[in-house]
C-alpha cells in the first residue's frame, strides 16, 4: 500500500498567492477607534462590575468567587 495514492498538490501548496504591492487584508491599522485601555465596559449588574475591574488589575479571586457562586445557584 505504499505510493498508492496520487499526491494532492492543492493541499501541499497555498491556495491563494499574495499579491505583491498590496498589503494583506487587516494589515492596516484601524483609524478612529479608541485605544484598548480607553474602552470602558458597562457591566450589566453590580456583582459583575467589581469582579471585572479586579480581573483587569490582575486579581482573579473576585471573578472566581462570582463564577463559583453563580454555578452554585445555577444562574
Amino acid at each position: 500500500m505504499v505510493d498508492t495514492m496520487a499526491p494532492l498538490p492543492s493541499f501541499i501548496r497555498p491556495t491563494r498567492m499574495p499579491r505583491s504591492g498590496r498589503p494583506p487584508v487587516g494589515a492596516a491599522p484601524a483609524t478612529g477607534l479608541p485605544a484598548d485601555d480607553e474602552v470602558l465596559l458597562d457591566a450589566p449588574d453590580e456583582r459583575l462590575g467589581p469582579a471585572l475591574v479586579a480581573a483587569a488589575r490582575g486579581s482573579y479571586g473576585p471573578a472566581a468567587a462570582l463564577l463559583a457562586g453563580t454555578r452554585g445557584r445555577a444562574e
